[in-house]
C-alpha cells in the first residue's frame, strides 16, 4: 500500500528511501511444526556474497525410498558452510545409475507446496513427506547432517542427467529440509517435462527414448536457513498430482488423450553426467 501511495498517488512517505529487497527468512522448527524466521534487507538481489554450492547426486544404485543409499555429497571446495565431512572423492567415474518405474495410473501424490487460489481442494505450505518418500518411485537423496547454519536465499536449480523409455514423460524435484525429529518439510518442487526442456515459447521437441538428456529444472526461489541438526534432501520422481497434472508417457496431448503407458526411468549421477542440487549460500548472522 505504501508503495502504491508513494508512486501513485504521489505522496512522500519515504518508502523509495527504504532498502530495495526486503526479504522473510524462515527458520524451520527441530521438533514439531511450529518454526520461526526474521528479516533482512539489501539494495540488491541476489544479496551479495551469494555463493552456489553444487551438491552432487550420489548412490549404489539403490536410491529408491527415504531408506535407500542416496546421498548429496559436495561438488567443489568452494561454499562450505555446512560443515560436514561428506566431500565428494571426484571419482564415481562408473556409478550405478538409480531407476523407477513411472506408472502415470499410480502418480506420487501432492503433499503441500507452492499453490493457488483454492486450499480447502489442495492445502498448500509446508508439510511432512516421509510417508511420500517410502515409495519406490521416489528417488531420495540426503546430505550429512549439517553442522553449521546453511542459509539457502535465492534462486535453487537441479540439474539431472536423465533416461526414458517413454518419448515424452516428466521429471519431478523437490528440496527437503529433514529436521532432527524426522518431520521431511517440502521447501519448493518444480518439474521439467521434456518437450519443453528447451522453454515453454518454443515448439515441442520431443526427445529419443534411451538416450541420456540433461535437464534444468528451476525449483524457484526461497529464503530458509537449514540449521545444524538438520540435513537437505532432494527427491526426484515423475509426478506430483494433481498440482502437475500427469504426463502420460505417449507424446500426445496431456490435456484431452486419456491413453497411458509406464515409463522406465533411469537418473545418472557419474563422472560424465554430474547430476546436482545448486544453492544459493549467503553468509549472513542468524538472530
Amino acid at each position: 500500500m505504501r508503495f502504491f501511495d508513494r508512486w501513485l498517488k504521489g505522496i512522500e512517505n519515504g518508502i523509495d528511501k527504504e532498502p530495495a529487497a526486503k526479504l522473510f527468512v524462515m527458520l524451520p522448527p527441530d521438533a514439531g511444526t511450529q518454526g520461526s524466521g526474521f528479516w533482512i534487507t539489501s539494495e540488491t538481489f541476489p544479496l551479495p556474497d551469494t555463493r552456489t554450492t553444487k551438491l552432487l547426486l550420489r548412490s549404489g544404485g539403490k536410491a529408491n525410498t527415504s531408506s535407500g543409499d542416496g546421498v548429496l555429497v559436495r561438488g567443489d571446495n568452494e561454499g562450505r558452510h555446512d560443515g560436514d565431512d561428506n566431500d565428494d572423492d571426484c571419482g564415481h567415474a562408473n556409478a550405478p545409475a538409480d531407476r523407477f518405474v513411472y506408472d502415470p495410473r499410480n502418480p506420487v501424490p501432492t503433499k503441500g507446496g507452492d499453490m493457488c487460489c483454492i486450499n480447502d481442494l489442495l492445502p498448500s505450505g509446508a508439510f511432512d513427506q516421509s510417508e511420500i518418500e517410502q515409495r519406490d518411485d521416489v528417488l531420495v537423496y540426503t546430505s550429512a547432517t549439517l553442522k553449521q547454519n546453511v542459509a539457502v536465499i535465492g534462486q535453487v536449480n537441479v540439474k539431472l542427467w536423465a533416461i526414458t523409455s517413454a518419448p515424452d514423460t516428466d521429471f519431478t524435484a523437490k528440496l527437503v529440509d529433514v529436521h532432527p525429529d524426522g518431520y521431511a518439510q517440502n521447501i519448493l518442487d518444480r518439474l521439467v517435462r521434456p518437450r519443453y526442456r528447451r522453454g515453454s515459447k518454443l515448439p515441442p521437441s520431443f526427445i529419443e527414448p534411451g538416450k541420456a538428456y540433461e535437464y534444468e529444472i528451476e525449483l524457484g526461489n526461497t529464503s530458509t536457513v537449514f540449521k545444524p541438526g538438520h540435513k537437505i534432501r532432494l527427491e526426484i520422481s515423475s509426478s506430483n498430482f494433481p498440482h502437475y497434472v500427469r504426463n502420460q508417457n505417449t507424446a500426445e496431448d496431456v490435456g484431452s488423450s486419456t491413453r497411458m503407458r509406464t515409463a522406465q526411468q533411469t537418473v545418472l549421477h557419474d563422472e560424465d553426467h554430474p547430476s546436482h542440487l545448486a544453492l544459493p549460500v549467503v553468509p549472513i548472522r542468524i538472530p
